[in-house]
């Protein structure tokens, strides 16, 4: 899906701008309502083109509708029509997941990084001296998928289902209306919420049946299927290929099956 957030600030648009797209004002919106963050709406106060943010050097780099091609900007020029439109902007950026992504994009590209270790294990399996001598590639994959030292670890995977539990509590608690909604102590309370008051985090690993809608019978093939997504597996630019050092097909079913009876052991040890 793609979400829209009004932003009043031009320098975490600097920073991020690999990451979002940036559209500064839209044509035939003048004295009109536009847009929402939170259920809040935004109102323009010019109607003008759009310019699509699209880098930065010394420069803004925009796409320009008007001349259908990429354009410069001196910074200094940017910043000052920025404020002179009262810094009014879109950020749009994408996301495959309609609930929170902060924990299920990390574990996947935990996930990611264990296939190229499985990969890179795998290449000692003819050395007698290797802990992985003449082992099968899924005895691989299941000794590396939560080893302390496989980037896939059960530090990492407690961090992101954390995370993932108390981002989605902030949401919820931080919409309009809400009765947390300007609670200057709500990381602290959330804190407090899930590692001292209701102790969630001795659940975090049935966090992931949450995420991805499934059961303890299709955990396996739940797994395999958000894994084997056409974005995951593009050629060049795919996590698969910038993370994962291009695994085979047998390595990437070995992990994801690792993946699910690790997290099914975590579980039922809990």
């Amino acid at each position: 899906m793609y979400k829209i957030i009004i932003t009043p600030n031009i320098r975490k648009i600097n920073s991020n701008c690999k990451r979002y797209i940036v559209v500064v004002q839209i044509d035939e919106l003048y004295n009109s309502n536009y847009g929402h963050y939170n259920g809040r709406h935004t109102q323009w106060i010019i109607s003008e083109h759009y310019l699509l943010l699209i880098g930065y050097d010394e420069h803004y780099i925009f796409y320009n509708v008007l001349r259908s091609k990429k354009t410069y900007y001196r910074k200094s020029v940017v910043e000052t029509t920025y404020v002179v439109l009262f810094i009014q902007s879109i950020v749009i950026f994408y996301t495959r997941f309609t609930k929170s992504t902060a924990s299920l994009g990390r574990l996947v590209g935990d996930l990611v990084t264990g296939m190229a270790d499985v990969t890179n294990r795998c290449n000692e399996r003819n050395n007698p001296s290797s802990i992985y001598y003449n082992k099968t590639l899924q005895q691989v994959a299941n000794m590396t998928i939560g080893d302390k030292d496989s980037s896939c670890n059960y530090t990492d995977f407690c961090c992101d289902f954390d995370a993932y539990k108390m981002s989605r509590y902030i949401e919820e608690a931080t919409k309009v209306g809400a009765s947390q909604e300007y609670n200057i102590h709500l990381f602290s309370d959330t804190l407090k919420w899930y590692y001292q008051t209701e102790k969630l985090h001795r659940k975090r690993f049935n966090w992931i049946f949450d995420e991805l809608g499934c059961s303890f019978d299709t955990l396996r093939q739940s797994i395999f299927d958000k894994m084997n997504g056409f974005e995951e597996w593009l050629p060049g630019v795919g996590l698969l290929a910038l993370k994962g050092n291009n695994p085979s097909v047998e390595v990437h079913v070995s992990c994801c099956y690792a993946f699910s009876q690790y997290i099914s052991k975590m579980i039922q040890d809990l």
